[in-house]
């Protein structure tokens, strides 16, 4: 019998990995016996990968030798074999979805900044205007270099400024 205060742990917000460690060490030091059989392992791995030997299979029938001439085998059956194929199969069979899900603080900076200046720039561009035409220069329009997007493709779709759908439309989709 082990005494050890670590196996009667009632609480499981102390049952870590370094308990279950400690444990399993208490109890293979005291004598305890191995949690796996090798033996049992390897036997069962021999079956599963088809490995094992058939002589005690063969001593089941009481004419073997006899059954081997007329064109009988006794074959080793591998049980692991159907399901590894079917497996396979369907790893094969799924398509392969490759995508990139990436939160850069810096594009989402410059999302959010295209997009107040996209939705004030009617406004922007009136208040601009009025300080240009105060000191004798000619009026100015927001281009694509304001951007720090893609602001000509959003003047290609012919989507408009004034429409908060639109906005929401383009940046949910076309945006780069």
């Amino acid at each position: 019998m082990i005494f050890a205060s670590e196996l009667t742990e009632l609480d499981p917000n102390k049952k870590t990995k370094e308990w279950m460690e400690k444990v399993v060490s208490l109890i293979r030091y005291q004598g305890g016996e191995s949690i796996l059989n090798a033996a049992k392992v390897r036997k069962g791995r021999a079956i599963m990968n088809s490995e094992q030997s058939m002589d005690n299979v063969k001593k089941m029938f009481n004419n073997s030798d006899e059954l081997e001439k007329a064109g009988f085998e006794i074959l080793k059956v591998c049980v692991m074999e159907q399901l590894k194929n079917i497996l396979f199969g369907e790893k094969l069979r799924s398509e392969i979805k490759a995508y990139v899900d990436v939160a850069d603080p810096t594009m989402e900076r410059f999302k959010k900044e295209d997009r107040l200046l996209l939705q004030n720039k009617k406004l922007i561009e009136k208040n601009v205007n009025s300080l240009t035409k105060s000191i004798g220069m000619p009026p100015g329009k927001i281009n694509n270099d304001d951007f720090n997007g893609n602001y000509t493709e959003f003047q290609q779709l012919g989507y408009d400024s004034n429409n908060p759908a639109d906005i929401q439309t383009y940046f949910d989709i076309f945006y780069r």
